[in-house]
């Protein structure tokens, strides 16, 4: 488990603490460490539950708490020279919000390096949990537009000369077996 604390900067502390009951606290844990220090937790059943059979992004407000289910494509940086990113499979991790304490249960070691590199950013004194949970966001796909266009234009590109070659061949009275047609209506 991990703790870290929200400020003018994103701390990691050791846990036991004797942290400000009212400081922002953000929690990394696995979900055994969920289901087991979680105590008094309002709908931790419902989160435990919803770990294991959503495998979609879904959030549920009740009454003064929010939870949910993130389950979106993961990409780790190339070792390459090149910006390319490469799909290692989905991040999933269930999170739960109140006032002052957000938990994020689930894959934590694939989300840890994301809060590392969010304790060099100086954020407002005044940014609630729910203002850092969009900047988090805003930072696990940061760069995924820039991957996604230059998909497209990959896949454009593959496309063009998919047409150059059938049209070449239709020139030559020759044409393409019947299941290459079917080659658009894949992608």
């Amino acid at each position: 488990m991990k703790r870290f604390l929200l400020d003018t900067f994103l701390k990691e502390q050791e846990i036991p603490d004797s942290a400000d009951a009212s400081a922002k606290k953000i929690y990394l844990l696995d979900t055994g460490e969920f289901a087991k220090s979680a105590e008094g937790v309002p709908h931790k059943k419902k989160v435990l539950q919803d770990m294991n059979v959503v495998r979609y992004c879904k959030a549920e407000l009740y009454g003064s708490c929010i939870l949910g289910i993130i389950d979106v494509p993961f990409f780790r940086a190339d070792p390459c020279a090149s910006p390319q990113k490469t799909l290692t499979k989905n991040l999933h991790f269930g999170f739960f919000m109140e006032q002052d304490t957000l938990y994020f249960i689930g894959e934590s070691e694939k989300i840890l390096p994301v809060f590392h590199r969010m304790k060099e950013n100086r954020f407002s004194p005044s940014l609630s949990l729910p203002g850092f949970f969009c900047i988090l966001f805003n930072t696990l796909f940061e760069n995924d537009a820039a991957y996604l266009q230059n998909l497209e234009e990959r896949l454009s590109e593959l496309e063009d000369s998919h047409g150059r070659r059938t049209a070449r061949l239709s020139q030559t009275g020759l044409s393409l077996p019947q299941e290459s047609h079917a080659f658009g209506r894949l992608l």
